[in-house]
């Protein structure tokens, strides 16, 4: 903005975008409703658009399933199969695709049960997904690009493991830590947590008001 518009920093004012509520009880209700993977496993959100990444979430998986004695499977938000995709038979089948969730509460207890969540964007306007996770006391894997980096790291201290999502051998060490790490996990949810809480309309509104209104 500085650069295009030409203004100083000092008539830049940031406000960041409030994060929908969670109904908690309507995602309790779905997790007895919809199917979801038996015991530990890790959700996704991606989609064949090119910046949201499909090949670094199925790439990343491929690594970590070699490296892990006993990997979790992987439930893959917005994609319909692994078709198209360069995987074995063997680690294909331990990957659920749901391209599609009718309501918001199904997909977010999708993200509730699970063990973490992976989002390896290249480019977002905000990145809701994983302030939702976070909502959801999910720990969150995610890329460091674009907006992300921002939106998940609150005064200086990241509430999220943030990687490349190019370089898949780290994304897969990171999935390996959060199988059995539960220090790490519980850190990484208490962070989360916390960090989501600065996304309320009841803090960006009055921000809005106060700039857009300012007589200085």
């Amino acid at each position: 903005i500085m650069k295009i518009a030409n203004v100083n920093s000092d008539k830049v004012k940031v406000i960041y975008s409030g994060c929908p509520k969670i109904d908690f009880e309507a995602v309790n209700e779905s997790k007895k409703n919809i199917s979801l993977p038996e015991g530990k496993y890790i959700s996704a959100i991606t989609s064949m658009l090119p910046h949201k990444n499909a090949v670094g979430i199925i790439e990343s998986y491929k690594a970590y399933y070699k490296k892990s004695e006993n990997p979790m499977d992987m439930l893959v938000i917005g994609l319909e199969n692994t078709d198209s995709f360069d995987i074995d038979k063997e680690t294909a089948s331990h990957i659920i695709c749901h391209k599609f969730f009718e309501k918001d509460s199904d997909m977010q207890a999708a993200i509730a049960k699970s063990q973490l969540f992976l989002f390896l964007s290249k480019k977002e306007g905000f990145g809701f997904p994983p302030v939702e996770a976070m909502k959801l006391s999910v720990p969150v894997i995610t890329s460091g690009a674009s907006s992300l980096e921002e939106i998940v790291t609150n005064n200086g201290e990241a509430a999220a493991l943030i990687v490349d999502p190019d370089d898949y051998e780290a994304v897969a060490d990171k999935l390996l830590l959060l199988e059995n790490d539960q220090k790490l996990i519980n850190e990484l949810i208490v962070k989360g947590s916390k960090n989501a809480n600065r996304f309320r309309w009841s803090i960006a509104v009055p921000k809005y008001i106060e700039t857009v209104f300012s007589r200085s």
